[in-house]
């Protein structure tokens, strides 16, 4: 069950109002997390305001700073298990959407909260491609290149150049930029992945494409449209649960398509649990301890590909939450 934030009224209205006087009707209070996560779970955050350019992300993570508030960036919310008891803080939404083209330059800059299929098409359109595969990842660029997204042996970031992000140790804010050796990409992971009081803040990307012939790109996008098939985004759902990917473990696959428990399907090629009826962020939660289960049976360990937001009671002890990333 969700719960209604409230803190000392003089408080909350000060901050209300610094919020309000940035964002006016993009900053509100008390939403549901289930309208931003691909999951359609979770309960409410005390402060959400929607970002739509790289200033939003900078001022509103600034002023959560400076009010002594936890903040997390939410793009398309499909890595993203938000806890039935909400967030204390400020959630950003980034709807920071943008893409810059240098005319004889196939190197692109992308506004973080742009979407991949947005992105594939426009890079489509001035004959440059090398990373269709990405059309198989939904969500948004910032999202793929924190979590680095690897479809087969292919990964994103083999095309990035760098990222320009906001970043603070609570007192000092600068903007950065990090290059793509910098970022410590390994398999679904970088160094933007790491834990932190203050989460640096994403705000572009530059990506080195190909220039290609469009009939190949086009080619390419068909290929990789006929694998996305295999998911349903029209359901509630959260994507690459677990890796390494259940596609690199044949002997799990017996066991992963008879998995239909609680309410949810999992689809042992695509990593993909998708709600087949009513749940909730436990329910998730759950399917993930069930899949580590399986997986140990076999003698293999999972590791988590999803971001939990908010507090979840730990086992031992229901009236106590506990953060998890």
């Amino acid at each position: 069950m969700s719960i209604k934030f409230t803190k000392n009224s003089r408080t909350s209205e000060s901050i209300n109002s610094k919020f309000r006087s940035r964002f006016a009707e993009r900053f509100l209070n008390n939403q549901p997390l289930a309208l931003y996560v691909s999951a359609s779970v979770g309960g409410v955050s005390e402060y959400v305001v929607i970002a739509t350019s790289p200033e939003d992300l900078t001022d509103a993570a600034e002023i959560a700073v400076e009010n002594k508030l936890e903040y997390a960036v939410i793009g398309g919310g499909t890595g993203t298990l938000p806890s039935e008891v909400g967030f204390p803080g400020l959630v950003i939404v980034n709807r920071s959407s943008g893409i810059s083209f240098t005319q004889g330059s196939s190197v692109v800059t992308v506004s973080s909260g742009t979407t991949n299929q947005a992105l594939l098409t426009a890079a489509a359109s001035k004959n440059l491609g090398g990373i269709e595969f990405l059309s198989n990842v939904p969500g948004s660029i910032g999202g793929a290149v924190v979590s680095n997204a690897t479809v087969g042996n292919l990964s994103i970031s083999a095309h990035v150049k760098d990222v320009t992000c906001w970043v603070t140790d609570g007192e000092e804010h600068k903007i950065v930029t990090i290059t793509g050796a910098e970022l410590q990409f390994k398999p679904y992971d970088s160094l933007l992945t790491r834990p932190s009081i203050f989460p640096p803040v994403i705000l572009n990307v530059k990506l080195q494409f190909a220039l290609l012939p469009q009939e190949e790109i086009v080619r390419r996008l068909h290929i990789n449209k006929a694998r996305s098939a295999l998911v349903n985004l029209s359901q509630p759902q959260v994507g690459s649960l677990t890796r390494p990917a259940f596609e690199a473990q044949p002997s799990l696959h017996p066991a992963g398509r008879k998995l239909r428990v609680l309410g949810l399907k999992f689809n042992p090629t695509t990593g993909i649990a998708t709600a087949t009826g009513r749940v909730g962020s436990s329910t998730y939660r759950e399917l993930i301890e069930q899949l580590r289960q399986l997986a140990a049976g076999y003698g293999i360990e999972l590791e988590e590909r999803m971001s939990y937001l908010g507090y979840w009671p730990s086992k031992e002890e229901d009236n106590a939450p506990i953060r998890h990333g």
